[in-house]
C-alpha cells in the first residue's frame, strides 16, 4: 500500500443480491470503477437460483472483491444485516443493490471528502 492507501479509510461496498444475473456485473464494475483507493467490494448472494455465481466469480480475481453465498435464503433484510454487521470490515459503508449501479466515479471520494474534518 502507498502512503495515501495507508491514510485513507476503508470503506465497503456492500452489494445484496438474489436472482440478479441480467445486472449484477454492472453493479460490481460500477464499484470497481470508483477512484476511491481503499475499497472492499462484497458481494452478498441470498442463494440465488440463476447464474449470479457464474457471472460474479471471475470477478473475485480482483483483491478487492469478496464473494459470499448464503447455503438458503435468508430474506432481504437479514441479507443486508449480514454484510453490514458480519462481513463488513469499513469505517464507512455503501449498500449497492444488485440490480443498481454507481454513475460517477468519484462518487465515494466525493463523498469521503466531505467527511473531512468531522468526528464521529
Amino acid at each position: 500500500m502507498n502512503e495515501k492507501e495507508t491514510r485513507s479509510k476503508l470503506v465497503t461496498i456492500a452489494i445484496p443480491t438474489y436472482n440478479n444475473e441480467r445486472y449484477i456485473a454492472d453493479a460490481i464494475r460500477s464499484a470497481m470503477a470508483q477512484d476511491y483507493v481503499n475499497l472492499e467490494i462484497l458481494i452478498v448472494d441470498d442463494a440465488s437460483q440463476d447464474n449470479t455465481e457464474q457471472i460474479v466469480t471471475p470477478f473475485c480475481k480482483d483483491p478487492r472483491v469478496y464473494y459470499f453465498k448464503n447455503e438458503k435464503n435468508i430474506g432481504r433484510v437479514a441479507n443486508y444485516h449480514k454484510a453490514l454487521y458480519q462481513l463488513a470490515k469499513g469505517e464507512w459503508y455503501l449498500n449497492l443493490d444488485g440490480d443498481d449501479y454507481l454513475t460517477d466515479p468519484s462518487f465515494i471520494s466525493k463523498a469521503i471528502s466531505w467527511t473531512e474534518g468531522y468526528e464521529m
